[in-house]
């Protein structure tokens, strides 16, 4: 089984510091009905090459216990790229890990699968 999934289904926007920007605890997203995903960033405009990590946690109160799935490699303005992500815990989200500044438009989309 497949549903369609969004990890960021309207385009976010958003400037980057060196440090980078990690989506909001609030809107993190539940996957403890899926085995894996595949999800497809889709850029709009970027002022750099842009590197977005996927990190799963077992809980969406804290920053502590998010640890890193994978990430999509670097992709510039007008391009999309995806990719498979296996070995979740029970939430998911994305963050712009830059090493500089970056103003972006993005979407992380795809689908969960479940293998009964």
């Amino acid at each position: 089984m497949a549903d369609v999934i969004a990890l960021a289904a309207e385009p976010v926007r958003m400037t980057t510091t060196a440090s980078g920007f990690t989506q909001d605890l609030r809107l993190a997203l539940d996957v403890a009905d899926y085995d894996e995903l595949d999800l497809v960033l889709s850029v709009f405009e970027a002022s750099a090459n842009l590197t977005v990590k996927i990190i799963t946690g077992m809980q969406c109160e804290g920053e502590l216990g998010w640890v890193d799935v994978d990430s999509f490699s670097s992709t510039g303005a007008s391009s999309a790229s995806k990719k498979n992500f296996k070995n979740l815990l029970r939430y998911v989200r994305y963050v712009v890990t830059n090493g500089a500044s970056v103003t972006a438009s993005f979407t992380i989309t795809g689908v969960g699968r479940r293998w009964e």
